[in-house]
């Protein structure tokens, strides 16, 4: 007779992970752990919390961007409705402040992770040690 076979295995999500070499457990003593990591992190907390002034700006600076585009919009459907027309100047002084503002989000956004990359490194080399 025909058997019919069993249900193949479920793997959660978290499973998945363990074989890549993750750990499965949790901390048994998370408030004792985190005060180590702080306190392995002393070193490096002026570059700490660099990286995170410059992540706020860098995204400050990009969420910026869209509402300075919507101003060239109105700049732009304003001038069709005018008899004069669209005004180029204002319009490109608009659209420079917006690629301004998107380099300057994209180089302080290279700042910091180049920051925290070295951070990282110096944390983990001194965990090791």
């Amino acid at each position: 007779m025909n058997q019919p076979k069993p249900p193949e295995p479920r793997t959660s999500f978290a499973s998945r992970f363990t074989a890549a070499g993750m750990p499965a457990d949790k901390s048994k003593d998370f408030v004792h752990a985190v005060r180590r990591l702080t306190l392995e992190m002393k070193p490096e907390q002026v570059r700490a919390i660099t990286v995170i002034g410059l992540a706020v700006i860098s995204v400050t600076l990009y969420v910026l961007g869209p509402r300075i585009l919507g101003e060239a919009t109105n700049v732009i459907v304003a001038g069709v409705f005018r008899p004069d027309g669209i005004d180029f100047g204002r319009l490109h002084r608009i659209i420079a402040l917006a690629v301004a503002l998107y380099v300057s989000s994209a180089v302080l956004s290279y700042l910091q992770a180049s920051l925290l990359a070295g951070v990282v490194q110096r944390t983990m080399q001194r965990l090791r040690a």
